[in-house]
């Protein structure tokens, strides 16, 4: 009696462990442990943004122009070492920062991020409109040195010191003054006008004076925006039958 209780508890234990005669042979093989630990995971990549200002965006002659670059590295902000901005002859630094002063016309906002020694670079378009003030009236100087030759006479010189009246409408630039030279042999005062326009940073024109009866124009270029400082140079030589006026120099002027 003893010995079938045994028997039977034999038979409960053998179907708890599998069956009769199972071994560890016999279960399914457990998935292999991957001991590879090489890092499979992809190098991230460093990207920078011009947060300010805006591509395209346009900016009054006398608004402060926001500059902003941001970083990151893969999806996550990284910081920037240190930030340089250039937008023509202009340069400012900072991360964060803001240029004014520019002139009028179409700019390209560029920055240099360095991050962890490595440089990154981004820009991006913008435009700067005219004053909205058209009408500017500008005083000035004028100084040129005029060299004649002649024929029968030789060669002489003299220098012109005078004052300009200017006036700015809409970026057309139109002027006049009185250079007087040569008192010693009783010339007349010479009476020019000015032409020219103003536009995008760069001035443009030419001093207009006549010598018996006879125009001559003397063609100036120079740098200045609207509703500031104006300033021009010249060298031009004018030729009749052999003999020659040259007359070289430069003026400037502020707005009144």
């Amino acid at each position: 009696m003893r010995s079938g209780f045994l028997f039977v508890s034999l038979l409960s234990l053998s179907a708890c462990t599998g069956g009769s005669g199972g071994t560890d042979t016999d279960r399914p093989p457990k998935d292999a442990v991957d001991t590879d630990d090489t890092d499979t995971t992809p190098d991230r990549e460093i990207t920078i943004t011009i947060a300010a200002p805006a591509a395209g965006r346009e900016f009054d002659s006398d608004q402060a122009v926001p500059l902003e670059v941001t970083a990151k590295n893969g999806s996550r902000s990284t910081d920037i070492d240190s930030a340089t901005w250039t937008i023509g002859g202009w340069t400012g630094e900072g991360v964060s920062t803001q240029a004014t002063g520019l002139p009028s016309g179409a700019h390209t906002v560029s920055v240099e991020a360095v991050i962890d020694g490595d440089t990154y670079t981004e820009s991006v378009d913008i435009t700067v409109l005219e004053p909205a003030v058209t009408v500017w009236a500008y005083a000035g100087v004028l100084e040129a040195d005029v060299i004649v030759s002649t024929q029968d006479f030789g060669d002489f010189d003299d220098h012109c010191s005078t004052s300009v009246s200017i006036a700015l409408d809409s970026g057309v630039l139109t002027g006049s003054g009185t250079c007087a030279v040569f008192d010693d042999f009783d010339f007349d005062p010479i009476n020019f006008v000015m032409e020219g326009n103003v536009r995008s940073g760069a001035v443009t024109g030419a001093l207009v004076m006549t010598f018996d009866g006879t125009e001559a124009r003397t063609p100036f270029d120079g740098t200045g925006t609207a509703g500031a400082a104006l300033t021009a140079t010249f060298d031009s030589t004018h030729r009749d039958s052999g003999n020659s006026v040259r007359i070289v120099g430069s003026w400037s002027a502020t707005p009144q």
